[in-house]
């Protein structure tokens, strides 16, 4: 994903469900021990995608 590309691990809400009930578009974000930079770099990044493009396929090869 684009966020994986830029160091920035994203999970969609429907992996944190309880149950198969009605879900809210949603991520899930965790804060480990990390500084208070890293997190700020880590939310802009996903700021920036959020405001962005829709995500462009990916090629590997």
């Amino acid at each position: 994903s684009q966020a994986r590309l830029r160091g920035v691990a994203i999970a969609p809400g429907t992996s944190f469900r309880i149950a198969e009930s009605p879900w809210h578009p949603a991520v899930r974000i965790s804060l480990g021990s990390t500084t208070e930079g890293e997190l700020r770099a880590g939310l802009s990044v996903v700021a920036k995608l959020l405001l962005g493009d829709a995500e462009h396929l990916l090629l590997a090869i």
